[in-house]
């Protein structure tokens, strides 16, 4: 059984960490659009999907073999798929407080070549923080996911500017087989640009929501929100159909369906990632906005 443990393991990390940081390219119409208000809702797509893989990065963390909480012998191969260490810091529930680790990635230093990068073409820096209240199952869980200002956590490609995140994420688990998130004044920041987002998410599970980790798992995520980009006024975010992940090998690298509507004063913009409507795992998306379509390449 452990080794069946660890082979899905492996399979698993590759493909959610492809799916976790996935990044939202315009084709060349996009780019030929000189027009300010439209890049920032890209922006926000790509940003959002990247702060997206710090749960999901955690999530799976904390409900492989959750059982038995937090054990260094279930967080191994965990640490060689994601590149990182996981340092336990209270692992005992019983004393009330429940448990608490950091994940930690190498430190951050400008100009990282192609070895820092993980299985999706991205590298990893900085830290984050988890405390979970009790058994991750149990029903009335809090989980607070915590990365500071100055020990924050950075990730980037070589093509792309690398960005640093901070902020706070909370969890609780009201039923069974969902998550309620909550977020507020999260912050990225690039060398060029910045973005703050708030909001809220339910979380729920199709299938998988009582299997170890995430693997073969399918999620839904539906909420709404609100995110100011560089000057630009403050514009709101829901999803008018949740967004929802296949996560298995192959296909957990894209949003299979769901529709996520922005609103900023008059303009309003549809991000379809089922614009074929065939729940397709392929990397296909469409934007309307006035009348007018943009297609984007999730990569």
């Amino acid at each position: 059984m452990e080794v069946n443990f660890i082979h899905k393991t492996k399979y698993f990390l590759s493909a959610i960490l492809i799916a976790a940081v996935s990044v939202f390219v315009g084709c060349s119409k996009i780019y030929e659009v000189q027009n300010e208000d439209l890049r920032s809702q890209i922006s926000f797509n790509n940003n959002f999907n990247d702060f997206l893989s710090i749960y999901e990065m955690v999530e799976h963390i904390n409900s492989t073999k959750s059982s038995q909480g937090i054990k260094r012998t279930n967080l191994d191969s965990i640490e060689k798929q994601a590149n990182c260490k996981i340092i336990i810091i209270d692992s005992i529930t019983s004393d009330g407080d429940g448990y608490t680790y950091r994940i930690q990635f190498p430190e951050y230093k400008k100009g990282f070549n192609q070895s820092a990068l993980n299985y999706d073409g991205k590298a990893r820096f900085g830290s984050v923080m988890v405390d979970v209240s009790q058994n991750y199952r149990e029903l009335n869980t809090t989980s607070t996911i915590s990365i500071g200002d100055t020990n924050a956590f950075y990730i980037g490609s070589l093509n792309n500017p690398i960005k640093k995140f901070s902020g706070k994420i909370n969890l609780n688990r009201s039923l069974l087989g969902v998550l309620s998130m909550t977020f507020s004044q999260v912050k990225m920041v690039t060398e060029v640009d910045s973005m703050i987002f708030s909001g809220h998410l339910d979380i729920q599970w199709s299938l998988g929501d009582i299997t170890e980790g995430l693997f073969n798992d399918v999620i839904n995520y539906n909420g709404d929100g609100a995110f100011s980009y560089n000057n630009l006024p403050n514009t709101s975010w829901r999803t008018s159909l949740a967004l929802v992940k296949n996560i298995e090998n192959g296909c957990s690298a894209n949003v299979v369906k769901g529709i996520l509507q922005i609103d900023n004063n008059d303009l309003r913009y549809r991000i379809d990632f089922d614009p074929f409507n065939n729940m397709s795992c392929d990397n296909i998306a469409k934007i309307y906005s006035a009348g007018k379509e943009y297609e984007i390449r999730i990569q």
